[in-house]
């Protein structure tokens, strides 16, 4: 690399010198920077930059000087850190008493580069004493270029002509900032990854002293059956590391604190000896319990002064003896329950435990275990013998001692945290999913081993790093159920060699080709892997279960991962023996387990049949259904605890489902305009009733359904966030069938996780069914009503033509008598048209009157303006149109006929403007004046010729109903304009 930078700088000498002094000098700072970037060493990479810019700049030395701070000075010293000189040059970086120095009595100049700007300065023109040294060395003029790194004066370069006085200019200097930065950077960047490099290697040693402390005392925890000797072997250990000179265990035991261990200065304090001076139990009094329970309640309590008057006398004067000035204690505790603590004396009263802290507190747990285990071991102690006896008829007691003398060791090697895990099954998933990580396994399997039938089954899956719960079908079917374990030779091989075996896959040896599980070895050779690892778990010499590893590339196990390996397998091993003999405790519990189940099942039959019947008293006695089934609804939000549901009606003309009815804050709310603000974001979406159930499989399947909000194999993305963000957690759907119809749907909502029992369900769909019932009866009083409905517009029709033929009769008389007084020329015909037209008249409002009381809720169109106000924003809803609607004077009711022909009249008018007249205006004016009420619709739209026929335009309808209520309309269009329709209706026909 080096001898490219000399070729590149052999180039750059032979080229043109007509070029100007700029231009080299940026090629010079590129080649320099380039140097810095691509040379791995910094030394050659800053001497190669300097040698360029030199050169470049025919100057005679250049130097990287740094800044550094001194104590006694106010401004920063400098060092000289790199040089290049030209031929026959003094060098300064091999003389220190000019190599370094301050900048008393040029402090100008320190200012000047600490603001960013360049030196030059003439030798003659310097102050002494500074002028005469620079003469000595030959320097007739310097130049001094900035350096600046993280936006900080970081030191500078400087630049000298000795052979002869160079003019440099500003432009010059500025150009070699960037190089200048850079040789900085690069310096800086070196010591910041020399620094971090020192700081890795300083952690990796800490780690591994760390790890041979965990390693040890795992050893320990394994190889040794007597507690107190690993107690003994745990405090020393806590001891060397934190360089306490005394220490102690400490554990509650009842009413009083009790001292298995005691080390002083010279070593572990005789049992006797510690017996003779008190130093063995104290008891439990106030002031001391306050005094050890203070450990749970900050870190700064475990800090205890030698001389506290709360601790027991013979340990103050313990301290006193060895000098003590400081006590650190480290809590042994289960949960938040505190069994005791590691207690440790100094000489210092500040001692620094820094960085050990967390390893002794590593090691306390690891007493902690070894004290509970052995409480466990205890207990399972009394559970087997009372087992035993028992099978006093099976067994003898020679054999029950030694089966219990196996479990007691084994439980006593049990390591860590293993007691305070209350799913044991969960620790088996975590110790292997541990376990593949620390060897980088694709695959791990954990089984456990049934006795007496020696049946394995699979508790624990890992697949690439992650925990699997479901079956995974890819694996072999022996993995899918329990298998035995003497399917083939290869288990009980292994149980009797007792190791950890790793396997080439590649180059199997055929005898373990013979006696592999079935499908075993083409499931390795289709996943294409090459290596294997297994052992079997045993407790002592019992075997209960075992683990399977497999690798995608060949494996070398380095003896340190060996040997973590087979501490986690022994935790696996040590929590499938407690789980069974959890399992052995627990089948006494399950016949009363279930007795209290028999019993709660009639309490909840009670409480089911309780229900049931007040909901029918309500069906039977409450006059309105709709009041029923908001009972209902009510009733079974209520039963399961749902904070919210709702009723779902199913309309078979569009194949949806619409919310009838919601249960929400205690109270039910019909869906309807009126409460949209209640319900807009939490049953309905935007401001649309008309909102279809998404979720749908209880629907399919007739059946209740539980949806957990979570599963985003069943609930969509944007349902999940609008639920998630309102706290629903689980959903309970509910069909309402009538026969194999489905005819709506409860939904009920819940803020947690939820299960139901199966009492629970059918008490729902009980209720659901008295629901089915009540809409039933809505149906059936629904088309009772249209019954009647149409048998009173048959009688109004008869009405009708009873009327108008009447009328009709009458005017044909008068006319008859009008026509023969015409040919006698008689004068008395006027009269007779007046009565032909009072007749008319009469028959027309009886006409007028009969029809509209057929149409179906007249009175709710009296109410002109509301209706309009509905009308125009819902025809206009997401539409581009701008619309402007006043309602002005004083507003009255309108007749319910009026009302309606001319809310359908502007119906059809907006309609014509949005469809066919393409309008982006849109202006409605209705007008209440004593005499009449008017409405003005105007748009922009492309108009049309109102002589033409235009049928399309609806223009007939508006006309034909303009007419009906006695109206006078005038339309108004200009083509490309737009078209203003008017409509006014004289008072005395609305009288009418």
């Amino acid at each position: 690399m080096s001898q490219n930078f000399s070729n590149l700088n052999q180039d750059y000498l032979n080229q043109d010198y007509k070029e100007s002094l700029s231009d080299r000098l940026l090629k010079a700072s590129a080649s320099a920077t380039s140097a810095l970037l691509t040379i791995a060493s910094l030394d050659e990479a800053v001497d190669t930059a300097l040698k360029i810019i030199g050169e470049a700049l025919d100057t005679d030395r250049v130097t990287v000087i740094e800044h550094f701070y001194c104590p006694e000075q106010s401004l920063p010293c400098w060092k000289i850190l790199y040089e290049w000189d030209s031929l026959n040059t003094i060098s300064l970086i091999s003389h220190p008493e000019v190599s370094q120095g301050t900048y008393e009595g040029i402090e100008s100049w320190y200012e000047s580069i600490n603001q960013g700007q360049s030196i030059t300065y003439l030798t003659k023109e310097m102050s002494e004493p500074f002028r005469s040294g620079q003469e000595k060395l030959g320097v007739k003029a310097l130049h001094v270029v900035p350096i600046f790194v993280e936006n900080k004066c970081w030191g500078v370069v400087g630049f000298d002509d000795c052979r002869e006085v160079k003019h440099r200019g500003q432009s010059e200097l500025s150009v070699l900032r960037i190089a200048a930065n850079s040789i900085g950077s690069a310096i800086q960047r070196d010591r910041t990854q020399k620094a971090l490099l020192c700081s890795e290697q300083e952690r990796a040693a800490e780690l591994e002293s760390a790890n041979s402390a965990l390693r040890n005392a795992i050893a320990g925890m394994a190889r040794l059956d007597n507690l107190e000797s690993f107690l003994v072997q745990m405090l020393k250990e806590s001891m060397e590391i934190s360089g306490a000179h005394s220490g102690a265990v400490v554990l509650i035991e009842g009413d009083f604190l009790r001292y298995p261990v005691l080390f002083d200065n010279k070593g572990l304090v005789d049992p006797q000896i510690q017996r003779s001076r008190g130093l063995d139990v104290s008891r439990l009094s106030p002031e001391l319990m306050d005094l050890a329970l203070s450990i749970l309640k900050s870190p700064n309590a475990w800090v205890v002064d030698p001389n506290d008057p709360r601790m027991p006398p013979e340990f103050v004067a313990f301290h006193q003896e060895y000098n003590n000035r400081s006590i650190r204690r480290i809590p042994m505790q289960i949960s938040d329950r505190l069994i005791g603590w590691l207690g440790l004396g100094f000489a210092e009263e500040d001692p620094p435990i820094g960085k050990s802290f967390g390893l002794l507190k590593v090691l306390a747990e690891q007493m902690t275990m070894a004290v509970e285990m052995l409480r466990l071991s205890n207990e399972a102690q009394q559970t087997a013998i009372a087992r035993e006896r028992e099978q006093s008829r099976l067994v003898n007691e020679k054999q029950r001692t030694a089966e219990l003398e196996k479990a007691n060791k084994t439980l006593s090697r049990s390591l860590s945290w293993l007691a305070r895990e209350e799913d044991l099954n969960k620790f088996l998933e975590q110790i292997l999913l541990d376990i593949t990580a620390s060897l980088q396994a694709a695959r791990g399997h954990l089984f456990v081993l049934h006795q007496p039938q020696r049946m394995l089954e699979v508790v624990a899956r890992v697949k690439n790093g992650k925990i699997i719960q479901d079956l995974d079908l890819s694996e072999p079917a022996i993995f899918t159920a329990p298998f035995s374990a003497d399917i083939t030779p290869l288990f009980s091989m292994m149980e009797k060699q007792n190791l950890f075996m790793i396997v080439d896959m590649t180059q199997l040896p055929d005898e373990l080709k013979d006696i592999a599980w079935p499908d075993s070895l083409e499931w390795h050779r289709q996943a294409s892997y090459k290596a294997c690892a297994s052992m079997v778990l045993k407790t002592g010499d019992l075997s209960v279960g075992f683990l399977g590893l497999t690798f995608v590339d060949q494996q070398e196990i380095v003896e340190e991962k060996r040997q973590l390996v087979i501490a986690l397998a022994n935790q696996a091993a040590l929590a499938i023996l407690l789980m069974q003999l959890a399992e052995q405790s627990k089948q006494a519990a399950i016949a009363y387990e279930q007795e209290q189940a028999a019993a709660a099942r009639v309490v909840q039959l009670v409480k089911a049949n309780a229900v049931l019947k007040q909901t029918l008293d309500v069906l039977a006695t409450e006059p309105e259904i709709e009041s029923s089934l908001g009972h209902v609804l009510k009733v079974s939000s209520e039963q399961l605890d749902s904070p919210s549901s709702a009723l779902w009606l199913y309309n078979s003309s569009t194949d949806k489902f619409y919310p009838h009815l919601v249960y929400m804050d205690n109270q039910i709310i019909p869906v309807i305009e009126q409460n949209i603000d209640l319900l807009a974001g939490k049953w309905i979406r935007g401001r649309k009733l008309a909102s279809d159930l998404f979720l749908k499989k209880h629907i399919r399947e007739r059946t209740p359904t539980i949806y957990q909000v979570d599963d985003a194999s069943v609930v969509p993305p944007p349902l999940r966030r609008s639920l998630e963000n309102m706290g629903v957690k689980t959903l309970l759907g509910i069909p309402l069938l009538l026969g194999s119809e489905v005819i709506g749907s409860f939904t009920l909502r819940f803020t947690e996780k939820r299960q139901f029992q199966a009492e629970e369900l059918e008490l729902t769909q009980a209720l659901a069914n008295q629901a089915t019932l009540a809409i039933q009866l809505l149906r059936m009083a629904e088309e009772a009503k249209q019954s009647a409905i149409y048998e009173e517009r048959n009688r109004l029709a008869g009405e009708i033509h009873d009327t108008l033929a009447q009328a009709f009769t009458g005017i044909s008389l008068q006319l008859g008598v009008v026509k023969w007084l015409m040919q006698e020329g008689s004068l008395a015909i006027e009269p007779i048209l007046d009565r032909i037209n009072d007749i008319a008249q009469t028959g027309l409002a009886e006409a007028r009157r009969s029809v509209w009381e057929i149409y179906p809720t007249a009175q709710e169109y009296s109410n002109l303006a509301e209706k309009l106000s509905q009308a125009v924003e819902k025809l206009t809803r997401d539409c581009p149109i701008q619309v402007d609607l006043q309602i002005l004077g004083s507003e009255y009711q309108v007749s319910a006929m009026i009302g309606y022909n001319l809310l359908r009249l502007a119906q059809e008018a907006i309609t014509n403007a949005l469809k066919h007249a393409k309008a982006t205006k849109l202006s409605i004016i209705l007008t209440y004046k004593d005499v009449l009420v008017s409405l003005s619709i105007t748009d922009n739209g492309c108009g049309f010729q109102p002589n033409l026929d235009n049928g399309g335009f609806g223009l007939l309808s508006i006309s034909e109903r303009s007419d009906r209520i006695g109206g006078q309309l005038l339309i108004n269009s200009i083509l490309g304009k737009g078209t203003e329709i008017l409509v006014e209706i004289p008072l005395e026909e609305q009288k009418s």
